[in-house]
């Protein structure tokens, strides 16, 4: 996501939620043509200052960065998927490498 979205988001809800630019510069204590920035996606933010921005149009941070908790959730689910995959081909292999000694145990010529 880049900042110019970011900025969107921001001012879509901040209009929203009946939020003036003048308000988040006077909670953050920064000028109003600094939150116009932050909007426009012309200065970098920082997480805290995300964070600060959030609280202030009672949102989450996921939200302005347009990342909802269900795709956070999906991609946890995913990524534990993927580890019990990995997990399960490494049981198959060492199920097979038992196997093959089992044979050759069987197998095995008695002195």
């Amino acid at each position: 996501m880049n900042l110019q979205t970011i900025g969107n988001t921001i001012r879509d809800l901040r209009k929203l939620k009946g939020v003036s630019q003048a308000d988040i510069a006077g909670e953050l204590d920064i000028s109003i043509a600094a939150v116009s920035k932050i909007e426009r996606g012309l200065t970098n933010i920082s997480i805290q200052r995300l964070d600060q921005i959030a609280t202030i149009l009672n949102t989450s941070v996921f939200t302005l960065l347009g990342v909802e908790k269900t795709d956070i959730s999906k991609i946890a689910v995913s990524q534990e998927v993927s580890s019990l995959q990995k997990e399960l081909q490494m049981t198959k292999e060492l199920l097979k490498a038992k196997d093959e000694i089992i044979e050759l145990l069987k197998n095995k010529p008695t002195v």
